[in-house]
């Protein structure tokens, strides 16, 4: 599993496979990680909202995350603000008013 930040930081994760029972330490977590460096939480709170993502990121050893910082997140909610109407993107201007397709795309 890899996790790639957005400042290019690469940090490359194993598991000890046993047949087909995977042991993961969830200290070394891809979420655990985000949460540590501080800066995350938007992608984390995204990522939270579905009990899917949060036990692949938990767990999976095959997956690649392009983890957008808080930094990103505000740059792109600065830049919605300025659409025109009647993009559908313009009223996505904090993370409380994304609607569920835009949370999905």
């Amino acid at each position: 599993m890899i996790l790639l930040f957005s400042s290019g930081e690469k940090e490359t994760f194993l598991s000890e496979e046993t047949d087909s029972l995977v042991l993961y330490d969830d200290s070394s977590s891809i979420l655990s990680k985000l949460r540590s460096k501080g800066n995350y939480t938007y992608f984390l709170r995204l990522v939270q909202e579905d009990d899917y993502w949060t036990d692949q990121m938990n767990g999976a050893t095959d997956l690649t995350v392009f983890a957008a910082n808080d930094d990103n997140w505000r740059r792109f909610f600065e830049k919605n603000a300025n659409r025109l109407s009647p993009d559908p993107w313009r009223t996505a201007i904090s993370y409380d008013m994304l609607t569920a397709d835009q949370k999905r795309a």
